[in-house]
């Protein structure tokens, strides 16, 4: 089996033709996977993503797996929500970055993804970086009354329940897998934003059991 080559996306904008074309040739050289996310460049670098595989031709297209991610709410997806939040489970992070990471602003999410990606499914969905929950709880909180248990507890049922949404997508067909793509995973377990991360299989095992 031939090694995986992947080519990330984070600074990568439609807007620029050089960033489209490096992308198009590292496709046409055996590049198979691309990372992007909904808030890369404000939604531009799925755009750019687009663009390329167009280019290179359905033959090539179709041996890409692509993965995106969600969460962080900033641009002009922040604008909006400022004005009007229809979404549960906002995290005023900075005046710059919101986050969110249930099953609503999932779905919202994922539905601009696949318009701008120009597709029907995406191979991997990531909730992006879930631990702004714990880093803003941690930013707010009164030190006399901080409960460890309790944000652990939090931040593992929001998890959860976006695991379910999620496993009702990949019966949808519109994502084939998902996952966490999170910095908290490398810290040590004593630092208070560390990411529990050896009970996840059970709750993704749990979420299909439900759906």
């Amino acid at each position: 089996m031939s090694p995986k080559i992947g080519f990330g996306t984070y600074r990568i904008t439609y807007k620029n033709q050089d960033q489209v074309n490096a992308l198009i040739f590292a496709l046409k050289e055996g590049v198979s996977l691309i990372d992007t996310s909904t808030n890369y460049m404000d939604g531009e670098s799925e755009l750019a993503v687009a663009l390329a595989l167009n280019e290179v031709g359905e033959e090539i297209a179709s041996k890409v797996e692509i993965v995106s991610k969600y969460g962080y709410i900033q641009g002009a997806e922040l604008d909006t929500i400022k004005k009007e939040n229809p979404f549960s489970q906002t995290v005023h992070y900075s005046e710059n970055c919101y986050h969110n990471i249930s099953a609503a602003f999932m779905q919202d999410q994922l539905e601009k993804s696949l318009s701008r990606l120009h597709v029907d499914c995406i191979d991997c969905y990531l909730i992006h970086n879930p631990e702004y929950f714990m880093l803003d709880y941690l930013n707010h909180a009164n030190k006399e009354t901080f409960n460890r248990d309790y944000m652990q507890d939090e931040m593992l049922q929001r998890i959860f329940d976006a695991f379910i949404a999620l496993e009702e997508r990949v019966q949808e067909g519109k994502i084939k897998s998902y996952g966490i793509s999170s910095n908290a995973f490398a810290k040590h377990s004593s630092e208070l934003d560390f990411l529990e991360y050896e009970s996840l299989i059970d709750l993704a095992q749990e979420a299909a059991q439900k759906t």
